[in-house]
């Protein structure tokens, strides 16, 4: 999991500050794709919330449509050549190491 930290001042000179850590696990905010067509161009980008940025996006299973191709970014973006139904599932890594994985589809 992610995690903040927050440093607070405490009164008194001979005292020093203290530093308090909370817990945003990482997790993928968008929820499903835009619908393509076979020879259009095509783009989308997957967004995260909380865990500690930079974000690593990755393909782990599955895999997309033939002419499409997913950045470390999470943008997939190119032109689709062949009609299907295309299941892949879709990780991003944080900064921490901690992951969440999504099970997406795109019907051409």
């Amino acid at each position: 999991m992610g995690f903040g930290a927050q440093r607070f001042g405490v009164c008194g000179a001979s005292m020093n500050s203290v530093a308090t850590t909370s817990v945003y696990p990482v997790f993928i905010a968008m929820q499903s794709l835009p619908g393509a067509t076979v020879g259009t161009p095509y783009s989308a980008t997957f967004t995260a919330g909380g865990g500690n940025g930079p974000y690593l996006w990755s393909v782990v299973a599955g895999a997309l449509p033939d002419g499409l191709s997913m950045d470390s970014n999470g943008n997939i973006t190119g032109t689709p050549t062949a009609a299907g139904v295309f299941n892949f599932d879709v990780q991003v890594i944080d900064a921490l190491g901690n992951t969440a994985i999504i099970s997406v589809g795109v019907a051409l």
